[in-house]
């Protein structure tokens, strides 16, 4: 069980080309945006005391937002796991045709995942990590500097994007007396900021 080498390669609505030598990264751009206004409204940079400020409120109403885009449709890109076309949708149902592919050779053979609670668990604990990664200032601090601090001032423009890497951990799914361990993923989801 393993990704066949004859996989289909997705374009990028948006003309991403991101690669990676671990064939078990994948890469998806949501097809969904995030608000400019909120990011603007959410923080700023106080240059005399080298400080971020943030605004809780409007914070909250872009953590909503970004979660829409997330949780959302997303356009897979890239190297696919699959010689087979894949289902759009979001990312469990990307995450259960991965494991059907894993398993059974095909995307299309989700059903017995479908409602499956560990990989819901899994998926949800992921996408909270993001959320709760934006009230620990430590990471904040540093995802806003790194992303948006130019010339100290914090920028957000049209277009801009956010990126994150959801990490599903290896785990067994058992077929009566077998057990198979489906292997660890990384999966960069791709927000772009958008004025409209």
């Amino acid at each position: 069980m393993s990704i066949p080498n004859n996989i289909i390669q997705y374009k990028s609505c948006f003309n991403f080309k991101d690669v990676s030598s671990n064939p078990y990264t994948f890469f998806f751009e949501a097809l969904s945006f995030s608000k400019l206004n909120l990011w603007k409204d959410s923080f700023s940079y106080d240059i005399s005391g080298d400080e971020l400020k943030y605004n809780y409120k409007n914070m909250s109403k872009l953590l909503i937002n970004l979660n829409k885009s997330l949780k959302g449709n997303l356009n897979m890109y890239g190297r696919s796991f699959s010689k087979n076309d894949l289902v759009l949708g979001n990312l469990y149902l990307y995450y259960i045709q991965f494991i059907s592919n894993y398993l059974f050779g095909h995307p299309e053979a989700y059903e017995p995942f479908k409602n499956d609670d560990i990989i819901k668990k899994a998926l949800f604990n992921s996408f909270e990590s993001i959320t709760d990664s934006f009230y620990e200032e430590e990471y904040l601090n540093r995802f806003l500097k790194e992303n948006f601090l130019k010339e100290n001032e914090l920028v957000f423009n049209h277009l801009d994007i956010v990126e994150f890497n959801i990490k599903m951990p290896r785990f067994p799914i058992f077929f009566g007396l077998n057990q198979i361990t489906i292997p660890e993923t990384n999966w960069i989801l791709k927000v772009l900021i958008s004025d409209n």
